[in-house]
């Protein structure tokens, strides 16, 4: 019996999991960037300015306040949304 792959040394799933691995972060390289987070708090802010936040840092005393977060599939930005004061 020929296993699909042998000859690479690894077997189909490692082979899928990898390609998933490398398109995941291409994505997160190129799609999902600081700039389209803008845009996107932006959009649902009625066009406020948006920047950067100083994050979290919720995890504990000894973790350093991160405005970017990401883990395997999930993203995130703090984003600080400039708002009106109304008097």
């Amino acid at each position: 019996m020929v296993v699909p792959f042998d000859f690479l040394g690894m077997d189909h799933d490692d082979i899928h999991r990898e390609h998933k691995r490398l398109l995941v972060a291409a994505f997160k390289d190129n799609e999902a960037t600081w700039e389209q987070a803008f845009m996107a708090a932006s959009h649902f802010s009625d066009g406020k300015t948006c920047r950067a936040g100083e994050g979290a840092g919720g995890e504990g005393p000894l973790f350093l306040r991160e405005p970017q977060r990401d883990w395997s599939f999930n993203i995130c930005y703090r984003i600080k949304v400039d708002s009106i004061d109304k008097q």
